[in-house]
């Protein structure tokens, strides 16, 4: 009687296969990761530098509709810096410096209010852009003109003291690791207030790290009033 061989996978051979098939995996994963990694470094980069071009620009458009730069908020803000003092915002030139601009008042059909019949002069409301130090986040507040007749401006406070009467101020941007106002006259000149202001040069850096990694990104751009 003749002994039948059965052939088979020897303990060796599996052992062997699943170490190749391991080894493969491991190097599969490396890839996939380093893979993720960079396009995860390639999205915050590519998010930053939008995010940093959209707050510039938002500010931007909202110098374009301004009437004038002003030192001090012309209409009170029972939340400016100073309590006791409801016109303690002010406006400067430099870094981090707070951003004021008396902006053309609307009714709710977007018609800008005029003061007197033959539309020499206007209404304004303000627009602040401020720097929050502790958060280094850039909010716009925004504070109505009650004497405008029909003014849709809604006026905004600080996100913690917010109520649904006054909404919280707006969050432009974060991140931010540096803001620089620049004020011009209509010659292309540095001016050292807001008087004389025709255009104002805005530019804001944000920083981010991912890991070890830190990512910058800065852009800055010139607005001229449109409104005066």
């Amino acid at each position: 009687m003749k002994r039948r061989h059965y052939s088979g996978i020897t303990l060796i051979e599996m052992l062997v296969s699943i170490a190749i098939a391991s080894l493969l995996l491991l190097i599969t994963l490396q890839v996939i990761s380093r893979s993720y990694v960079n396009w995860r470094r390639e999205s915050t980069r590519t998010q930053l530098q939008t995010n940093t071009k959209t707050a510039v620009e938002t500010v931007a458009q909202v110098i374009r509709s301004a009437k004038s730069v002003e030192a001090q908020n012309s209409q009170p803000d029972s939340h400016a810096p100073n309590p006791e003092n409801p016109y303690s915002w002010t406006s400067a030139t430099g870094s981090g410096a707070t951003l004021i601009l008396a902006v053309p008042a609307r009714d709710a059909s977007g018609n800008i209010i005029y003061i007197d019949a033959t539309h020499t002069s206007l209404y304004t409301d303000n627009v602040i852009f401020y720097l929050e130090p502790n958060t280094d986040i850039l909010y716009r507040r925004t504070i109505a003109n009650t004497v405008a007749p029909n003014n849709a401006t809604t006026t905004t406070c600080p996100p913690a003291q917010s109520t649904p009467a006054c909404p919280p101020d707006s969050k432009v941007v974060a991140d931010i690791a540096n803001l620089t106002t620049t004020y011009l006259d209509a010659s292309g000149n540095v001016v050292a207030s807001p008087s004389g202001t025709e255009a104002v040069r805005y530019e804001l850096s944000q920083t981010r790290s991912i890991g070890s990694q830190m990512f910058e990104s800065s852009y800055g751009t010139t607005a001229a009033l449109r409104n005066k």
